[in-house]
């Protein structure tokens, strides 16, 4: 789906101000009246239709056809909240922030929740005023990598943070506007259980988050799994690769040995460059070859509206890394957190983010957490951090290679019909010097082009029709194919 433009006119006087989280089925979007707009494809609001008459899954007796509106001039199925109700991607948010919401999403939740339909959780949009989800349905799910619905809705109601809902002191915790006993309450409704708390890791996206408590608060750690014997890997990336192993990979492997010579536990790391170069590609990689539990900072996770609020979730997200050490902490745009100091009051609870930083980078490094940071703008990054003793290693990531963008896609095509005639090494070479995320929106919209063009596999024409939707370059064409 093509994202609209800022200022888009949908019904009324509402207007597109930003957009939240999309895919191939919808959109979320943030109006001009600080309500939510949903764009949704017909499609998913057909297939969901007959899903919720069946069933009658909405609240309010309404049916789908109720809830949107169809528009001609875009064609597509339309949604716009009531101020005040919440519209959320259950996986990017915005998140919940009082227990109306959550006790909602509960309700639509335990509707949903049967064996009769193969539904990702992750793909969700909740509709509040509904109570109401809608789903990404699959009649043969073939999707790798994706978590259970305790880890997915855990990180929901925590903002973005990695937890097992079933981890009721951890939820309770984090989430300080919960009444105590409700998570427990609402769990139980829907038929999980607090025992399912030591049941599985949190393997989203192929990244292990385990959260491991005893109901008395003491930490109770699982033995890691011991990273593959082979060197640490990232095709197209000989540099960064080398570094990695040399820094961080062989340290972690041999710490006895490198602790006789007064080597201890690596330095933090930044990796800096322009966006769409690959940054968070590499991080992702390193993290699921390490395989140590990963805790997120970032605006959605993180950023709060209220003063004082923001420094105190990142020392809580710090000292939750630490309880679980070994384990990551993944800081993504840096920049945001701790650009520099002004010395006025008006940036005074800036001020406090960036000290935060600087206390608990430290202390982290100390406890066996290794602490990786993204930025597109070093030069913005308060010059304290990158002293050595936090941020030790500041390494440039340049554009992704042809290589590089070869391998990602042959990774993609072994769960997606593609025909033998393609040539992944010609898609990459259109696509080098383009952000990674071109790779992902250039397979969706060949598989959309060859589900209506009614095509079993996607083919060369279905690739071509993709690359021709992207925003054109002064760099020539040059595929391979016709």
């Amino acid at each position: 789906m093509e994202i609209l433009e800022t200022g888009t006119i949908l019904k009324g006087m509402c207007k597109i101000q930003n957009i939240i989280s999309d895919n191939e089925f919808w959109q979320l979007y943030v109006t001009n009246l600080g309500t939510y707009a949903v764009i949704a494809d017909k499609a998913l609001i057909e297939n969901q239709i007959k899903f919720i008459y069946d069933k009658e899954f909405i609240a309010s007796g309404k049916s789908l056809k109720d809830i949107f509106y169809y528009d001609e001039s875009f064609d597509k199925y339309i949604y716009i909240s009531k101020r005040g109700k919440l519209a959320s991607s259950i996986k990017d948010g915005p998140f919940p922030n009082n227990i109306n919401q959550v006790r909602t999403f509960f309700k639509a939740y335990k509707n949903f929740a049967n064996d009769d339909y193969d539904y990702y959780l992750d793909d969700g949009l909740y509709i509040e005023e509904f109570e109401t989800i809608l789903f990404v349905f699959e009649s043969n799910p073939s999707k790798k990598g994706f978590s259970i619905d305790e880890n997915v809705i855990g990180r929901w109601i925590a903002g973005g943070i990695k937890v097992n809902v079933c981890s009721v002191e951890t939820i309770e915790e984090i989430v300080k506007w919960l009444p105590k006993g409700e998570i427990s309450k609402l769990i139980n409704e829907v038929g999980f259980s607090t025992d399912m708390l030591f049941v599985g890791d949190y393997d989203d996206d192929n990244e292990e988050d385990v959260l491991d408590r005893k109901i008395g608060g003491e930490e109770e750690h699982k033995e890691r799994k011991p990273m593959p014997k082979e060197p640490f890997n990232l095709i197209g990336r000989p540099d960064l690769t080398k570094f990695f192993n040399e820094n961080i990979i062989n340290i972690l492997k041999n710490e006895e040995e490198y602790k006789r010579v007064g080597i201890n536990f690596p330095g933090g790391v930044i990796l800096y460059g322009a966006p769409g170069c690959g940054k968070t590609y590499a991080v992702e990689r390193l993290t699921e070859y390490i395989g140590w539990p990963v805790f997120s900072i970032n605006s959605s996770s993180i950023g709060s509206k209220y003063i004082h609020e923001t420094a105190k979730l990142i020392g809580d997200t710090f000292n939750k890394a630490i309880k679980n050490a070994p384990s990551i902490v993944v800081i993504d745009e840096l920049e945001a957190f701790t650009s520099k100091r002004v010395a006025d009051s008006v940036h005074d609870h800036h001020i406090e983010e960036v000290d935060e930083f600087l206390r608990m980078v430290p202390k982290a490094i100390e406890n066996h957490v290794l602490v990786l940071a993204m930025t597109n703008m070093l030069e913005a990054v308060d010059e304290a951090l990158t002293r050595r003793g936090r941020f030790d290693y500041l390494i440039e990531v340049p554009p992704a290679s042809i290589e590089e963008i070869e391998s990602l896609l042959l990774s993609k095509f072994e769960d997606l019909p593609i025909d033998e005639n393609v040539s992944a090494y010609d898609i990459a070479k259109y696509l080098q010097g383009r952000p990674l995320s071109d790779v992902t929106f250039v397979l969706r919209e060949a598989g959309k082009f060859s589900v209506m063009e009614k095509k079993e596999k996607m083919d060369n024409d279905c690739f071509t029709k993709a690359l021709d939707m992207l925003p054109k370059s002064s760099k020539p064409r040059t595929m391979g194919f016709k």
